[in-house]
């Protein structure tokens, strides 16, 4: 499958024109230039960040972006078991939505890794990670977050 590039032009053909008549003055008039992006934004009605994300012990945390229609975005740690997911106004209060897949490396000690995500503003999403019922660093490992901002 061919990936058409986000700068790709299209046009637009108003449904009143007698595409028979070939006119180009008319069709000119009546046609609107629209971009791939445009056509995105109008099939997924959200703007989206996907990542597989680490963080573990005090390193700060290694995100592998997938995909990115957002903005730039930044993961960093702030305390123990507590992350920061930071935009430049990106987020939108009651549009924005936060999903995670599983959340540890498997522990053979039988350790409950838990993994809360918050809305705070339109700024920052924070990450807040435990094990055992205790805020921990050791649980985000190759997780994937996605976040999506809906229009």
């Amino acid at each position: 499958m061919a990936i058409v590039p986000n700068d790709t032009r299209f046009i637009g053909i108003s449904p009143s024109v007698n595409l028979t008549e070939r006119r180009s003055a008319r069709i000119n008039r009546e046609t609107q230039p629209v971009s791939m992006q445009d056509i995105t934004d109008s099939v997924r009605p959200y703007k989206v960040y996907t990542a597989i994300v680490t963080a573990w012990d005090i390193d700060a945390p290694v995100a592998i972006e997938l995909e990115n229609t957002i903005g730039t975005i930044t993961i960093t740690r702030q305390e123990e078991g507590r992350y920061l997911v930071g935009s430049d106004v990106l987020f939108v209060e009651d549009k924005t939505v936060i999903f995670y897949g599983s959340i540890s490396k498997s522990d053979p000690y039988g350790s409950d890794p838990q993994l809360i995500a918050s809305y705070e503003n339109t700024s920052s999403i924070s990450i807040y990670t435990f094990l055992d019922g205790v805020a921990s660093d050791f649980v985000i490992w190759k997780t994937p977050i996605e976040i999506r901002v809906y229009n």
